[in-house]
C-alpha cells in the first residue's frame, strides 16, 4: 500500500509538471502568438477617452533563455472629448447655441517589441518584461469632419506581467504597459473649423489639463498565448 501511495503521489507531480515541460520545449526556438484583450487609460491631457482594445503580440522565442523578439499591434475605437476644445457656434436668426463636438476615432498602436521571461521558459508561471518603441496613429471616422486629418507619430512603450502556462501549447498572460506618445498636439482632434469656434464665453469651457507633447497612457490586458507547432 504505501508502494502504491508513493505511486500515485509521485505520477501526480510529473501530471502538475508535465504542461510547464511541454510549453517549454514548445516555446524554445519556436512563435508564440498571443491574441489580447486591453483597456487604455489615456493621459488625462489627451482629450480622448479611456477605451477597450484589441491587440496581438507575435514573439519569437530564441531557445530555453526566455529572450524573445517580435511585433505588436492594438487598434482602438476612442472618442474625443469635445469640452477641451472652443464650442462650435450654430446660429438660429436672433439665437445662437453652443456645442462642444467629440468624434468616435480608431486607434492603431504598433511597434517592435523585446521581451524576457525570467527564469527561462521552463516554470509552469514566470514574470516578464517587455518594452519596444514603434508608431501611434489615430484616424477619423469617414464621415466626420473634412478638416481632421490622421494624427500619428512616434511612441515607446514599457511594461511587466505574469505568465502562466495552462497545457502543451497555451497559456496566459496578465500584463500593464506605459505606452507613450511623442510629437502629440491634441488640437489636431480639434474637428471644429476655426470660421465656426466661439470663444467669447471663456468661462463655459472649463480649464481642461495643460497640453503636453508627451502623453503616457496605462495599457492593462489580458493575453492567451499559443504556440502554433512544437
Amino acid at each position: 500500500m504505501k508502494v502504491r501511495g508513493f505511486t500515485v503521489v509521485g505520477l501526480l507531480v510529473a501530471l502538475w509538471a508535465l504542461p510547464a515541460q511541454l510549453h517549454a520545449q514548445a516555446q524554445g526556438g519556436q512563435f508564440a502568438v498571443a491574441p489580447r484583450v486591453s483597456y487604455q487609460i489615456f493621459d488625462n491631457s489627451s482629450a480622448l477617452d479611456n477605451a477597450w482594445m484589441l491587440g496581438l503580440d507575435a514573439l519569437y522565442y530564441f531557445g530555453e533563455s526566455g529572450f524573445a523578439l517580435g511585433l505588436t499591434l492594438d487598434m482602438s475605437r476612442p472618442e474625443t472629448q469635445g469640452d477641451f476644445f472652443t464650442p462650435i457656434r450654430l446660429d438660429f436668426g436672433p439665437e445662437n447655441e453652443l456645442h462642444f463636438v467629440g468624434v468616435r476615432t480608431t486607434l492603431v498602436q504598433t511597434s517592435l517589441e523585446a521581451a524576457y521571461r525570467f527564469g527561462g521558459i521552463d516554470r509552469r508561471w514566470a514574470p516578464y518584461v517587455m518594452a519596444g518603441g514603434g508608431v501611434y496613429a489615430i484616424y477619423p471616422d469617414n464621415q466626420q469632419q473634412e478638416g481632421f486629418g490622421t494624427v500619428y507619430g512616434p511612441a515607446a512603450n514599457i511594461g511587466a506581467g505574469l505568465e502562466f502556462a495552462i497545457g502543451e501549447q497555451t497559456g496566459f498572460r496578465l500584463d500593464v504597459m506605459d505606452y507613450v506618445y511623442f510629437d502629440y498636439d491634441r488640437e489636431e482632434l480639434n474637428v471644429v473649423k476655426e470660421a465656426f469656434r466661439d470663444d467669447r464665453f471663456p468661462e463655459m469651457h472649463g480649464t481642461p489639463p495643460d497640453p503636453k507633447s508627451t502623453i503616457h497612457n496605462i495599457r492593462l490586458s489580458l493575453a492567451f498565448v499559443f504556440v502554433p507547432s512544437r
